[in-house]
């Protein structure tokens, strides 16, 4: 049976129960009569309907699948405030003061039980982490110390219990002024003290290559000078007193005597007092310097050379008579020169001005 006839049957049932009604009404019967007549329709009514459709099935229930559960909202980020938090520096009695904004989120299935104060744990946490990090740091980096935090605290991570994820921005680090006034006084001091322990150090090594190397005898001392004065050998017999005299002074003993004469007697200054001949002076000079026979005559040839170039050759050649200092031409026709060569006394090696320089430059 069709879904129309099926509709026809209420209707037809309620049409006639309305009219049986009306009827027992008008013809006067009872009101309770009236009820059970208009029931006993209804119900009739409602028999036929199911006799006419005996083979009805109930409508096949449609299988209820329930949505997924929506997704939990991320857990809202809290933020706090930190400052005036002191840090230890690297340097004792030197303090960080750090300021910062802290972000934090509860984790969403969190591997122990909740913290009362979760806030007060994230910022324990970035305290911690910022700790770590100021103690590497000298006392005057403020400003290297705060970009390094920025860095650092920007990553997010969970604290120690796995409860909250905690990170950091807006990190300022900062030194009280009173502290960076006390750094820049010592840097001052260490300053002027290094400067100072250099120029004391350059004044001992220049006392000391004095002492021990310049002033250490009378003829190293004028050996320094001739090194210094290469041109005015003749002038360097005049300063025998004076380089003595500075020699014995610096090494706190008498002056008396120094060098011999050239025939192995002690040389007194004194005996220039009354000759200043230029045998003499050479004399003095070498026994200043020390010199053997063999040094005697390649210093006498070269000083009579230097002598000779002045215009004096009277007395170059008294030099070169009393140290046997020998001239001669040189058979080079490319330097026509006179060269001088010198044979000591005792010993037939022959020399050369030029070794008698090398000799002077040592």
């Amino acid at each position: 049976m069709t879904s129309q006839p099926k509709a026809i049957i209420p209707a037809v049932t309620g049409v006639v129960a309305i009219v049986a009604i009306f009827v027992a009404v008008g013809v006067g019967w009872p009101v309770w009569v009236t009820i059970v007549t208009a029931l006993v329709i209804c119900a009739i009514g409602a028999l036929i309907y199911l006799a006419l459709v005996p083979g009805r099935q109930p409508a096949q229930q449609e299988i209820f699948v329930p949505p997924p559960p929506a997704p939990e909202p991320p857990p809202a980020v809290q933020i706090d405030v930190v400052q005036g938090v002191n840090l230890a520096s690297a340097l004792p009695d030197y303090e960080f003061i750090l300021d910062a904004t802290v972000y934090w989120r509860m984790v969403a299935t969190p591997t122990s039980t909740p913290h009362l104060r979760p806030g007060a744990r994230a910022i324990d946490t970035i305290i911690e982490r910022a700790a770590a990090v100021a103690a590497t740091e000298q006392p005057g980096m403020a400003v290297r110390l705060q970009h390094r935090l920025n860095d650092v605290l920007g990553i997010v991570q969970h604290d120690r219990s796995g409860r909250i994820e905690v990170w950091a921005d807006q990190v300022r680090t900062s030194l009280p002024e009173t502290d960076v006034q006390r750094l820049r006084a010592l840097s001052d001091v260490r300053k002027d003290q290094a400067v100072w322990e250099h120029q004391r150090r350059f004044e001992c090594d220049k006392r000391q290559y004095l002492t021990e190397d310049v002033l250490r005898s009378t003829g190293t001392a004028l050996v320094w000078w001739l090194s210094r004065n290469e041109s005015d050998v003749t002038k360097a017999a005049d300063l025998i007193g004076t380089m003595a005299k500075l020699s014995s002074a610096a090494k706190d003993e008498d002056f008396t005597a120094i060098g011999s004469d050239g025939a192995g007697q002690p040389f007194d200054l004194t005996q220039l007092n009354g000759s200043r001949s230029p045998v003499d002076l050479v004399t003095a000079l070498m026994g200043a310097l020390g010199l053997d026979d063999e040094q005697r005559a390649l210093f006498a040839a070269r000083v009579a050379t230097d002598i000779a170039s002045t215009g004096d050759a009277a007395a170059a050649e008294q030099i070169r008579l009393r140290f046997d200092v020998i001239t001669e031409e040189s058979i080079i026709d490319e330097d026509p020169e006179p060269g001088v060569h010198a044979w000591p006394a005792d010993d037939g090696t022959e020399r050369t001005a030029a070794a008698t320089a090398d000799l002077l430059d040592d």
